[in-house]
């Protein structure tokens, strides 16, 4: 819900990258469309994004998905990784978009091998 929130209040601000794991600053984006999602495909099983948000930008449409967890005493893991990236990408499917933005996000942390292995495949360079 607190990243639903604030997706809900992004408004085309340039904000410090360390908040959100990058060295380089950011702008957040201004969603037409926030809140969660559930997806489903027929060529996949079922998927609840906790937090997302798309927009448009010229031609091309972008979504931002966020997984959270909230557990202090235990990491994200590799299989809770791997179905959040499966969720992002049914969701650009279903959603037609041309690019995903995908968030992991965990107040006990991420394995650092999952860590590593996002970090290569999946986070954009989001700063001007």
């Amino acid at each position: 819900m607190v990243v639903q929130n604030l997706f809900s209040r992004f408004n085309n601000e340039t904000v410090a990258g360390f908040l959100f794991g990058q060295t380089e600053d950011i702008i957040t984006p201004r969603f037409k469309i926030h809140g969660d999602l559930v997806i489903k495909l027929p060529t996949s099983g079922q998927y609840q994004i906790d937090a997302y948000g798309e927009y448009g930008q010229g031609n091309k449409h972008t979504i931002w998905v966020a997984e959270c967890k909230y557990r202090e005493a235990e990491p994200m893991n590799a299989g809770e990784v791997q179905k959040s990236l499966q969720a992002a990408q049914a969701a650009k499917e279903a959603r037609s978009a041309s690019n995903v933005v995908i968030w992991l996000i965990s107040t006990g942390g991420i394995y650092t091998r999952c860590a590593s292995a996002y970090r290569k495949k999946w986070i954009p360079s989001l700063s001007r």
